[in-house]
């Protein structure tokens, strides 16, 4: 009787640390995804995050360059 309440109780927090790595896991994923690479404004030459459409220290727009 007592080896099956421990058991249970080992099995809970297997399942709970298990639940807790892969939330974990998830989310570093979707962070490192987020962040993109970064380019260089032909102009003024500041690196500048892929999701801007202009620079934003001469304000000069990518499409145009």
């Amino acid at each position: 009787m007592m080896n099956d309440r421990l058991s249970d109780r080992f099995r809970n927090r297997l399942a709970i640390i298990n639940d807790w790595l892969s939330r974990l896991i998830a989310t570093s994923k979707s962070t490192t995804q987020s962040i993109g690479p970064q380019r260089m404004c032909p102009f003024c030459s500041l690196i500048t995050p892929r999701s801007r459409r202009v620079c934003l220290e001469c304000g000069k727009s990518f499409g145009n360059a």
